[in-house]
């Protein structure tokens, strides 16, 4: 009689230990699970594949699983990612079980235990600058090429993301950067007193402080001149009416001007994937390589300094830098050296190289190489020099053109901006593949591509963007 009352009693406070020591597993497993899932949604996964990402959670995992828990031995775990532009998600399904204690009695000899669950991080935004050569190098196939594969980059980083999330900022260059809209506030104001419009040679040329004295020509694109100072703290914004014009030239492409047309002006902070398309589309030609300059507004392009100045789709961004819900991102291409800012001497002849006919371009027919009303003679002034191969100083800066480029490289790393860089059939050993692979924010964000590589480079930088860590 008495073992028979004794048995139920038995089995009821057998069965809740049990059932104790189960709930107490299912939160060991539960706490390894989330350390796992959170862990790997913080990792830096970029070139992480499937058999290592499984890999590196189970590593964590099991770091994070006493040792001697009961339900080790018969763990399974079923790890899955998904990557977006601006999101990542991270989930884990684990199955086991505990061997009973007392429910053997009643024919249970074990106890499942399983547990599921997800975490999904994500950058509330991404900025993205995209400074692209038009040099007049790029004729040709090279500038179809750059505007398909440019293209087919805005699809890739517009189709994952969220709508409100993503921006980016177009900045086309050749001798210079077209700043658009922007030129209005920035350059001299003809109305003030001493800008002078249409500078004859003897104004133009014959000044040793190139910044005294502010100009304005009648039949100039929207660009303004960039000097060292600029590239000193190239957050800064200029003052108001405080620049000069860049006017109508050209030194080795006949008619491509030094400044961008109108087609080939920055388009920024944008969203409108249609409209950035059209934009990149429209792109022509540009004479000289000023790719100094394509960095220093692919930054300010990315720099609080000018939240609200830039337009576009976004008047809160740029975001500050370091925000730890924002991507800051620039992608630069360029197929060949850093060249000098030039000014003519005499702004009213189109043409400073010294071995061609300098005439204005009313006077002047394609291919017509007779002698021009000014004869044929140099025709060219320096705003600032280059070099190759800098030894860079970020303490001292330097007057020329590469020292300005790496320049804002060091900016943009120390404020955590991710540098993508791609050289365009240029050659291993060139000083400009060396310069654009010194400002990679790492060897893996240097490309080195030829021809129709060009397209490949841009869809692999679209998937790493994807796969960038979501938390620093």
């Amino acid at each position: 009689m008495t073992a028979m009352v004794f048995l139920p009693i038995m089995m009821l406070v057998g069965g809740a230990i049990d059932l104790l020591r189960a709930s107490g597993a299912l939160a060991e497993m539960r706490q390894a699970a989330d350390s796992a899932v959170l862990g790997m949604a913080n990792l830096d996964m970029e070139s992480t594949g499937t058999d290592k990402f499984e890999e590196h959670a189970r590593q964590i995992f099991n770091a994070n699983a006493p040792h001697n828990a009961a339900w080790r031995e018969s763990v399974r775990t079923e790890f899955s990612r998904e990557v977006a532009l601006n999101s990542r998600t991270v989930g884990v399904k684990v199955t086991g079980s505990i061997d009973t204690m007392f429910m053997g009695i009643i024919g249970v000899s074990s106890i499942p235990i399983n547990y599921e669950t997800k975490a999904h991080q994500k950058k509330q935004s991404v900025e993205i600058a995209m400074v692209l050569d038009i040099s007049s190098s790029m004729n040709g196939n090279r500038l179809t090429t750059l505007k398909s594969s440019a293209n087919t980059f805005v699809d890739t980083v517009f189709q994952d993301s969220e709508p409100g999330t993503v921006s980016v900022s177009l900045i086309p260059f050749g001798g210079t950067v077209n700043v658009g809209s922007l030129f209005d506030t920035y350059i001299a104001d003809t109305a003030d007193a001493g800008v002078i419009l249409d500078p004859t040679e003897a104004q133009y040329s014959d000044l040793e402080d190139k910044t005294d004295q502010l100009f304005r020509f009648s039949d100039g694109f929207n660009c303004f001149e960039t000097f060292t100072s600029d590239f000193v703290t190239p957050d800064d914004v200029p003052a108001t009416g405080s620049r000069s014009q860049v006017p109508t030239f050209w030194k080795w492409n006949d008619f491509n001007s030094w400044c961008p047309a109108s087609s080939s002006e920055v388009f920024l902070n944008t969203e409108n994937v249609a409209q950035l398309k059209l934009a990149i589309d429209a792109m022509t030609l540009s004479d000289g390589t000023g790719t100094d300059v394509g960095v220093l507004w692919g930054y300010r392009a990315l720099s609080p300094k000018w939240r609200g100045l830039l337009g576009g789709d976004y008047p809160d961004r740029p975001i500050d830098f370091n925000d730890e819900h924002n991507l800051k991102v620039m992608v630069i291409m360029t197929d060949g050296g850093i060249t000098a800012q030039l000014r003519p001497e005499d702004a009213s002849i189109g043409n400073t190289h010294t071995n061609r006919t300098n005439l204005h371009p009313a006077d002047r027919v394609v291919g017509d190489r007779a002698q021009g009303r000014h004869g044929n003679r140099g025709n060219e002034q320096r705003l600032y020099r280059n070099r190759d191969n800098p030894s860079f100083d970020p303490a001292s800066p330097q007057d020329y053109a590469s020292d300005h480029f790496l320049r804002v490289c060091h900016f943009a790393a120390e404020n955590n901006i991710v540098v993508y860089t791609i050289s365009f059939n240029l050659s291993a050993g060139s000083s400009a593949n060396q310069l654009l692979a010194r400002c990679a924010s790492d060897p893996s964000k240097h490309y080195l591509v030829d021809g129709i590589d060009l397209q490949d480079a841009f869809e692999s930088i679209a998937g790493s963007i994807s796969s960038l860590r979501l938390v620093e």
